[in-house]
């Protein structure tokens, strides 16, 4: 068991030493809308019977039990984030989730590099890796985000203008 639990950390302080350089560029916040799910995880029963058997000296035995079961329901509320990023040559609409309950492990897993704090009209620094956007936020926290929508920024555009006017 130790043994494990020495390589796991071992193996997270090579990938935190390998953190990749990015490529940061300036944008801005146009909008942001929250929205919010709880989903039913599973659910757990445990029950527990108790008994007493009493003989009866003729007719044969009586049987007394008595069993009580107590049933868990696990449930995980998912706040999603989804905000519309202005860049020098794209929009990005963009989401970022957080989650609450499920359990303390998969709570900590689900939520890292994730739940940061955004403020509509301020720029922020960016950087694009495939299908994620990395942000600094408003308190210079590295959140990584997924890409839902990408569009080329065409400063003439009906489209670019109603997001740089949010």
């Amino acid at each position: 068991m130790r043994r494990l639990v020495l390589c796991c950390l071992t193996f997270s302080l090579l990938i935190l030493a390998a953190k990749k350089e990015r490529d940061w560029k300036i944008g801005r916040v146009a909008d942001s809308a929250v929205s919010s799910r709880e989903y039913t995880r599973g659910a757990t029963t445990t029950a527990t019977t108790t008994g007493t058997v009493s003989p009866d000296y003729g007719a044969g035995s009586t049987v007394n039990a008595n069993t009580t079961a107590t049933t868990t329901v696990r449930h995980v509320e998912v706040d999603t984030n989804s905000l519309i990023v202005v860049g020098a040559d794209y929009i990005y609409t963009v989401q970022d989730s957080t989650q609450r309950g499920g359990g303390l492990l998969t709570t900590a897993l689900a939520n890292r590099k994730h739940g940061c704090r955004f403020v509509v009209g301020d720029e922020i620094k960016y950087a694009q890796d495939r299908r994620k956007l990395y942000v600094l936020d408003a308190d210079g926290r590295e959140c990584g985000l997924d890409i839902v929508r990408q569009e080329r920024y065409q400063k003439g555009s009906a489209v670019a203008h109603d997001a740089v006017q949010h």
